[in-house]
């Protein structure tokens, strides 16, 4: 495989070279109509064509989210080319996702481009906990994004755009299956022309296929633009979500009795001005995100609750070939984890970041552009960082851009890391934030019906936190944190989208990657070295049918488990990681919805068609086969 990553990398610096960076001036960009173009805004928080990007970016459509039945964005992620994502099991379960080989807690994950991701949760972002009924779009950047948005932005970007309200009306959603798997949900748009409402609600429901896996959550969103006020454009958001669910452990070692709550509210204030040719944003917001667990087997109980307030403001100005964006932010956020059972203890803590940001894309000649910028942080426990990335786009012929960028990341040591004292472990205050470079080469083409895209990457980290016992003899039983280890991900991602006619069209993704621990050159756990996915959509009569299939290689893994037998009666047995390799899979989705003009729609969705056993975390079987069935109404 080092043979065909080498060749690959040839190839996409051969396209780079292939015609010189000069051009004749009076060459204009040339590109398929302007219905085709997808539009991102994410990787220069500026809007631009995805295919003259210097990031490798992948877009999930609200077309393709209701082809596909999706109901939380962990489901919409799983076809992504360069993303992994694991579950614990059944819907509801945990589910983190890695980038390119990267840890969960190095991704970053944005709502209408505002953090979620918080230093109070060591294990990342939970994306089971977001539902897509209001989702317009989501937005993947694969590789560090630290110029734009510092620290967690280490290994990629998650940004969830949500709906705006557009024309008044109501929509209603009732879905029904397997093991009282219920989704029901409504939304509300209310439209005038100097005010815009949206009021939503989601309800999902889970009974659970093993016991303890119950899940029941509910959602509220609501947004309001206001009217204009001394020229600045107002708008309003604000989220509460709540969950409860079992836990229901691992098939090694099962639970009954472990409980947990999560509670997300959002509330956010966001303004633009006209200002000088240009355009200021301004936004402010604070979000609080609680997880509770209790366990009356073990004699545990905890509440964690993770609060931050965000001041950020950025500035974009085109002065000719140069189009300019300046930004700052101020962020606080504070920890506080109450134990209660046999080790009660109770933490409070509290970080700030300061950051400055500065990006110029400029167009060299109408054929190429040129992304250039950096952004320093100042945190509060973990020092100034400086954050640079440059990259070129450039059309070779049209509708075929060659890109190129070197990228870097870091990480900021989270609050559980630093100051964490219970259970055995102990926090570490004097660590350094987890760094990485990226190096990539891509391609993109639109020829006909169909859209390719080609990239080869090198991602390097450094100062990886980990978490292990002391060297001391003496204090095996106690663990901690520390800066020892650093990775090196390489790979090739590929994927090709095809409109065959008006009413069928496929897409293709595969992945490629070798992940290592260079400190102890093994495979990084949980990154599988290849993946498939393929989609198929056909509208016939008045259906559209979408199925997808999804075939993931062998996968390293650890699971915890005996690995000792006591001494003695009175000794209890030890337990702890044991690597495993995880079977490869194929798995397919199935799902009809009706298209036609009637206001009630009926829609059919079967997951795991062939019923495959399978796991995406050792230990936790995934889901069955299900089969759900429901309806979707609008006035």
């Amino acid at each position: 495989m080092n043979t065909f990553f080498r060749l690959s990398m040839l190839l996409a610096l051969t396209s780079l070279l292939i015609c010189p960076l000069w051009a004749d001036s009076e060459s204009t960009k040339t590109t398929s109509d302007s219905s085709d173009v997808t539009v991102v805004v994410t990787d220069t928080a500026t809007p631009h064509p995805v295919s003259e990007s210097i990031s490798t970016i992948s877009v999930i459509t609200a077309q393709q989210i209701r082809e596909n039945k999706a109901e939380t964005v962990a489901d919409v992620l799983r076809t992504i080319p360069g993303v992994t994502l694991r579950q614990n099991g059944d819907p509801g379960s945990p589910a983190t996702l890695s980038i390119r080989g990267s840890k969960p807690s190095q991704i970053l994950v944005l709502v209408d481009g505002e953090r979620v991701s918080s230093q109070a949760f060591i294990g990342g972002v939970d994306l089971s906990k977001f539902l897509v009924d209001q989702v317009s779009r989501i937005e993947v950047i694969r590789g560090p994004a630290s110029a734009l948005y510092g620290s967690e932005a280490f290994g990629g970007v998650i940004n969830i755009i949500t709906k705006q309200p557009s024309v008044s009306g109501v929509d209603l959603t009732y879905t029904e299956g397997k093991s009282d798997h219920q989704e029901r949900a409504f939304t509300a748009r209310y439209v005038l022309p100097s005010v815009q409402c949206l009021v939503s609600g989601s309800f999902p429901y889970f009974n659970g296929d093993r016991p303890n896996s119950d899940y029941a959550g509910t959602d509220f969103t609501g947004r309001v633009i206001l009217p204009s006020v001394k020229g600045w454009e107002l708008s309003l958001f604000g989220e509460s979500y709540r969950d409860l669910q079992g836990n229901p452990g691992s098939e090694f070692q099962p639970s009954t009795t472990n409980r947990q709550w999560n509670n997300r509210t959002n509330l956010e204030l966001s303004g633009k001005h006209a200002i000088a040719d240009g355009q200021l944003t301004v936004r402010v917001y604070d979000t609080a995100q609680q997880m509770s667990n209790k366990d009356s087997a073990w004699g545990t109980d905890s509440l964690i609750t993770g609060k931050s307030g965000v001041v950020d403001a950025n500035y974009v100005r085109q002065f000719g070939a140069h189009q300019l964006l300046c930004g700052l932010e101020y962020r606080n956020e504070t920890y506080e984890d109450r134990e209660g059972g046999f080790a009660p203890t109770l933490a409070n803590n509290s970080i700030y970041n300061r950051a400055l940001f500065v990006q110029d894309n400029w167009m060299i000649n109408p054929k190429t552009d040129l992304v250039y910028g950096a952004r320093l942080d100042d945190h509060s426990t973990a020092g100034s960082k400086v954050t640079p990335r440059i990259g070129i786009n450039r059309q070779i012929i049209p509708n075929i851009n060659a890109r190129a960028s070197y990228s870097a990341g870091f990480r900021a040591p989270n609050f559980v890391e630093l100051y964490y004292n219970n259970y055995g472990t102990t926090g570490n205050k004097n660590l350094r934030p987890e760094t990485s470079e990226q190096f990539e080469l891509g391609l993109n083409m639109t020829l006909a019906r169909t859209t390719y895209d080609f990239s080869v990457y090198q991602v390097n980290g450094k100062d990886q936190i980990v978490w292990g016992p002391y060297d001391d003899p003496s204090h095996v039983y106690t663990a901690t944190y520390t800066n020892v280890g650093s990775t090196r991900q390489r790979g090739a991602e590929f994927s090709i989208g095809r409109s065959f006619s008006s009413f069928l069209k496929s897409d293709l993704t595969y992945t490629y990657i070798d992940s290592r621990d260079t400190s102890t050159d093994t495979n990084l756990p949980g990154i599988p070295h290849s993946r498939l996915a393929l989609t198929n959509a056909l509208d016939f009569f008045k259906w559209n049918a979408a199925l997808t299939g999804r075939w993931v290689s062998g996968t390293p893994d650890s699971e915890y488990r005996e690995v000792v037998k006591g001494r003695s009666p009175a000794a209890g047995p030890t337990y702890g990681n044991v690597p495993v390799r995880i079977p490869g899979k194929t798995i397919f989705d199935l799902t009809l919805t009706y298209q036609g003009k009637k206001a009630v729609k009926p829609y059919i969705i079967i997951r795991n068609v062939f019923n495959t056993p399978y796991e995406e975390v050792a230990g936790f079987p995934g889901q069955g086969r299900s089969i759900q069935a429901g309806v979707r109404t609008g006035f």
